[in-house]
């Protein structure tokens, strides 16, 4: 069974349409509002805004859902550990909606914004740090870089591992031989990786990367109305619950 890996989901939907920009920043100070608010019915409120979010950018539940598993045994150890020190049962259930709230949220954003969107918004909101002799460009590319390997690294263990199936490699059973499978199929991952790493690092050296001093951009974007509306709006949407729902 191949091994299926999407780091964006299009769509015709408000979300996807939104400037990047914003979903970063608003996706900032929604972690940052999760944290000041302490309320079983303010993190409740934050969790319908998302919600709502993830239900208006029509990216299939099964997206979305994938890391509910691991959020949900979090949350799990969270409430054991609150009821275990004396915290209580809705301190355990504030902290397991935080994680689900900032969970689902980055996967909004992440799956509604292609990977050149994000990449042109990290560097418009970076530029500034040229000016203290950041090299923003080169970490812009790096970031691109990694999330472009996410997917390739995917398809490359569904092939080792659909080579170790028509071996016979997979007929062992139990947790000593699960292990020595896993290792040896990482092991001919991050060899196949090398060779990616070292053709990518050709192709760019022969495309001259580094040499200009300024990196242009094929497509600049700018800001629409809808855009500034949207950040100003979600910008009051929180600083209005933080307001009234912070340290009760």
């Amino acid at each position: 069974m191949l091994f299926r890996f999407k780091t964006y989901y299009p769509a015709e939907s408000p979300v996807h349409r939104c400037d990047a920009r914003v979903k970063i920043a608003l996706l900032a100070v929604l972690s940052l509002c999760s944290f000041l608010v302490e309320s079983l019915s303010g993190m409740t409120v934050l969790a319908i805004a998302v919600a709502a979010c993830a239900f208006l950018s029509r990216i299939p539940f099964r997206a979305l859902g994938a890391p509910l598993a691991p959020t949900g045994v979090l949350g799990a150890f969270a409430l054991w550990f609150s009821a275990a020190n004396g915290a209580g049962f809705e301190a355990g259930v504030v902290i397991a909606l935080r994680m689900l709230v900032l969970v689902e949220a980055s996967m909004v954003v992440a799956l509604s914004t292609a990977s050149h969107q994000t990449m042109g918004a990290m560097a418009q909101m970076m530029a500034p740090l040229r000016k203290v002799g950041v090299p923003v460009d080169d970490i812009v590319v790096t970031l691109s870089l990694a999330l472009a390997f996410i997917p390739a690294i995917a398809v490359e263990i569904s092939r080792v591992r659909c080579a170790h199936v028509s071996r016979g490699a997979e007929q062992a059973r139990g947790l000593r031989a699960g292990l020595s499978r896993w290792g040896s199929t990482f092991s001919s991952v991050f060899v196949g990786l090398f060779g990616r790493a070292d053709s990518l690092a050709r192709a760019m050296d022969a495309r001259a990367y580094g040499a200009a001093d300024e990196r242009s951009a094929l497509n600049v974007v700018k800001a629409r109305p809808c855009d500034a509306a949207a950040l100003c709006l979600g910008l009051a949407a929180m600083a209005a619950v933080v307001l009234v729902f912070s340290g009760r």
